[in-house]
């Protein structure tokens, strides 16, 4: 009996160390870094891993009510401490399509077929203080540019006029409607923002700066906004508007290739 025992504790043994994996599998996944290691690893992908990555991807995108077919669909993002961060892409495609991502500088990463989800994926590490520009690419053909086919990743030390400080009065941001050319790029659409200091008064002239990009600066932490907030309290420099505008979007007249 004693001797059956000990079979039956072998058993058991070898049963947790011969499957690990089916125990870390039913762990969530909860970031790029651990969908790369996965991707990265010479083994094949479970059903249950494939479909858990496919799962972080869909809960992202499905507030933004986009076609994940189509190609025009942000990458996600998200940062890490030293300033740097993690970009991943994921398509919805046919598994003969052999789907990849074409960036500048030559750049090419082809992604990697999750099962049977009819997804594809691929997740890429950047240092701080890098840039990409990129598109799909589906069977040699490149999906059509557009505002979501670039992101980068930069980190500096922010000062104290980069800063929310107690006391300082506010202004604020407005969101105007959408602008469409008729004269520079016919046809291309353009958001646009306008700031308004909290020191400016109606009917006043005031200065006005523009900044290219405009999303870019006036959102967010840091953001042009809160410096101008800043040095405008502190009198260093006088009360301005600033208008923030994008780009024009004119995908719908780029060739797909």
């Amino acid at each position: 009996m004693k001797h059956l025992t000990k079979i039956f504790l072998l058993l058991i043994l070898l049963a947790s160390v011969c499957h690990p994996i089916a125990n870390a599998g039913e762990q969530k996944i909860k970031t790029l870094q651990e969908i790369r290691a996965l991707l990265l690893s010479k083994r094949i992908l479970s059903a249950e891993q494939n479909q858990q990555i496919s799962t972080f991807f869909l809960n992202h995108y499905k507030k933004q009510n986009v076609d994940l077919s189509k190609g025009m669909h942000r990458c996600v993002i998200q940062k890490t401490n030293d300033g740097g961060g993690y970009a991943g892409w994921f398509l919805k495609a046919s598994a003969e399509s052999h789907p990849s991502i074409y960036a500048e500088k030559q750049r090419h990463w082809k992604m990697r077929q999750l099962g049977d989800t009819g997804y594809f994926t691929w997740v890429v590490k950047f240092p701080s203080f890098s840039s990409v520009h990129w598109r799909y690419e589906i069977n040699g053909k490149r999906s059509p540019v557009g505002g979501n086919n670039r992101f980068g990743f930069e980190s500096y030390e922010w000062l104290a006029d980069s800063k929310k400080q107690e006391g300082v009065p506010v202004g604020k941001l407005i969101q105007m409607q959408k602008h469409t050319s008729k004269i520079v790029y016919p046809g291309s659409a353009r958001d646009w923002w306008v700031y308004v200091p909290a020191q400016y008064k109606k009917g006043t002239p005031a200065k006005l700066v523009v900044f290219n990009d405009g999303s870019a600066y006036c959102h967010g932490e840091g953001s042009a906004c809160i410096v101008m907030d800043n040095l405008i309290h502190n009198k260093k420099i006088p009360v301005m508007i600033a208008l923030f505008i994008q780009p024009g979007d004119i995908a719908s007249q780029v060739p797909a290739n």
